[in-house]
């Protein structure tokens, strides 16, 4: 949110707080962006022993080291890692084809897994992705799915991917 910033202590602060109240999931930070959110991260690691401790990384293999790396002293780890799969971010923002993307989500998926069990994938801006294009294959190697988009338009669309996604995993 912009004009809210935590720091440090601030974040241990409502991470033990959360865990008061019963969260079983905490996105602690996003490791590689600063050392302040790699600390954060850390911290909050040693700071609460009940829920999961969550790292966000984008699909490339050093974001996934560093906040492995940041999770080392979570009693439960979780990354949760992703990439841009609307037109949008492939052609634009990652001059890239739909093909390369899911090589590189299955990708990032397996090699997240190579450092925690409990992976979560994310699919950004998958409110405006193609319709016909599978994005379902990095299910296979997780537990938790995650969606998210940077433009709120086509919510039908993305409860109907969603709805195809549960359909391929049951």
């Amino acid at each position: 949110v912009p004009g809210c910033q935590l720091n440090t202590t601030e974040k241990i602060e409502v991470a033990k707080l959360l865990e008061n109240l019963g969260v079983d999931v905490i996105e602690a930070g996003f490791p590689i962006s600063s050392p302040g959110d790699f600390n954060s991260v850390l911290e909050i690691s040693k700071a609460v022993s009940e829920p999961t401790i969550c790292a966000l990384t984008r699909a490339v293999e050093k974001d996934i080291d560093v906040a492995a790396d940041a999770l080392r002293l979570a009693r439960h780890k979780r990354i949760h890692t992703g990439i841009g799969v609307s037109p949008q971010h492939i052609y634009d923002k990652l001059r890239s084809t739909p093909e390369k993307i899911l090589e590189r989500a299955v990708a990032a998926v397996k090699y997240a897994k190579r450092y925690v069990e409990d992976v979560e994938f994310y699919a950004e801006d998958a409110g405006r992705a193609d319709v016909e294009y599978n994005w379902v294959i990095p299910v296979s190697q997780m537990l938790t799915i995650g969606t998210a988009w940077l433009v709120a338009i086509g919510l039908y669309y993305l409860y109907s991917v969603i709805a195809r996604w549960i359909k391929l995993i049951q």
